[in-house]
């Protein structure tokens, strides 16, 4: 939450929240929301990062105890990873 309350303090372009409980908060508070999975997919359509295999990004999200459904993963990025 301290997220949060830093993004409602400077008012600055959007704050990186993963948490579902926290992005709703955010949203209602009227903030602009990135998470990781939006930024990354920002990087790969600036073509500064790749990502060759979803299968094999979607298992090294559940590595580092990333929780995310893979049907979303796939849905996010399913026009730039074949």
């Amino acid at each position: 939450m301290e997220t949060i309350a830093i993004g409602v303090e400077i008012n600055r372009g959007y704050i990186i929240l993963d948490d579902y409980v926290a992005r709703r908060e955010a949203r209602k508070l009227g903030l602009e929301i990135k998470g990781t999975l939006g930024i990354i997919r920002k990087l790969m359509k600036e073509k500064i990062i790749k990502i060759k295999d979803i299968n094999k990004f979607y298992k090294r999200l559940e590595e580092i105890n990333f929780r995310i459904k893979k049907e979303i993963v796939k849905e996010i990025f399913k026009d730039l990873v074949k």
